[in-house]
């Protein structure tokens, strides 16, 4: 993947399936979290002109309300990282798991 498609999705310029119950200051993206941590989908949000991102997302389960954890990462920070999304489990790279927004689980 190259290197601007990642660094875009870090700075969001669209927004995919908002989640109205969580307010944008209290998520935070996937890639943030600690392994381990359980966390509910808020919200997708995707680089500009990656449009098909969120719909591959979507059908991979990421849809709001949601519950996602954190299972293990790879070496480097920019590795992937196996995640668990209801009750299947897949490997993301870091640009697609920090286009998935979260709330910490109460």
């Amino acid at each position: 993947m190259p290197r601007r498609l990642a660094r875009a999705c870090r700075r969001p310029a669209a927004v995919a399936t908002p989640d109205s119950t969580v307010a944008h200051g209290d998520t935070k993206p996937l890639t943030e979290a600690a392994v381990g941590e359980s966390a509910t989908v808020a919200g997708l949000s995707v680089p500009a002109g990656s449009d098909g991102w969120a719909q591959q997302l979507q059908d991979l389960g990421f849809m709001p309300g949601e519950r996602v954890t954190l299972l293990t990462r790879g070496r480097s920070a920019a590795g992937p990282m196996v995640v668990r999304v209801g009750l299947s489990t897949y490997a993301l790279r870091s640009a697609e798991a920090a286009c998935v927004r979260v709330g910490c689980e109460p």
